[in-house]
């Protein structure tokens, strides 16, 4: 028969795979928000390369034509950071009663009435991922940041085609590519591949935000966590070591 942690560790494999497939869910539900402005965008573009001939530009100008871009950018980056805050809210709240549930299907009976397992709040849960940071920034933080380096790469590339003579259309195909490729092959792929990243970290902070919290309102019933490594080729050396290790149970506070 499976013991308690036996049972904890093949529950909380199974529920990493799904961690990703949520991931990779939420993650186009992003991406097509994003994608739903570019048709937009790249008609404003065109619009506004088109009313700055080439012997007249200047930096300035294209500021001030770029205006109506701005606005479509930041709309669409709006979108995305309310339509992923409503999402994580949702997740948070998943991960604060599927700590409990696993606890409490894994655990005797009789265990539980000695140890009872404690339960986190949906709402603190969400409130601590969103004032943590996670990769130097918080989950708003990133949202301005991505839209203001796509803007900053849409005027890099209009001032570089005027330099080298492109056409409005030329230009505006080289930023958001092409039918043929699905338009994968243009500048505002870049800015895709930084949000899919953003909202997979979002996520598996949030899961870890949330155990955080259990951990800490159950600590006289969770004594150690046991490191576990994918071990395959891309396993680094440090992670190797550390397969199988115990270490006494950790949270990290805001």
């Amino acid at each position: 028969m499976a013991t308690v942690n036996e049972l904890l560790f093949d529950e909380l494999t199974a529920h990493a795979v799904d961690l990703q497939q949520y991931s990779e869910g939420v993650i186009r539900r992003m991406i097509s928000l994003l994608n739903r402005t570019d048709a937009d965008l790249a008609a404003e573009l065109a619009a506004a390369i088109e009313r700055m001939p080439a012997d007249s530009f200047t930096v300035e100008r294209l500021e001030r034509l770029l205006g109506s871009v701005r606005e479509l950018n930041a709309a669409a980056y709006a979108s995305v950071s309310e339509a992923l805050g409503g999402e994580l809210q949702a997740f948070a709240a998943y991960e604060a009663g599927y700590q409990v549930n696993l606890y409490q299907s894994a655990i005797p009976a009789a265990v539980q009435v000695r140890y009872s397992i404690a339960s986190v709040a949906p709402a603190q849960v969400y409130s601590a991922a969103m004032s943590r940071p996670f990769q130097g920034r918080l989950l708003k933080e990133w949202a301005s940041h991505i839209e203001a380096e796509r803007m900053t790469k849409i005027r890099n590339a209009i001032r570089i085609g005027y330099v080298e003579g492109k056409t409005a259309s030329e230009i505006v195909r080289g930023i958001r590519g092409t039918r043929a490729a699905g338009y994968a092959d243009g500048l505002l792929q870049r800015p895709r591949r930084d949000l899919m990243a953003v909202v997979q970290t979002a996520i598996g902070h949030t899961a870890s935000v949330a155990r955080d919290h259990f951990i800490e309102s159950n600590r006289d019933l969770i004594k150690a966590e046991v490191w576990r490594s994918t071990l395959d080729t891309k396993t680094s050396e440090p992670c190797r070591i550390r397969d199988g290790l115990k270490y006494e149970a950790q949270t990290h506070k805001p």
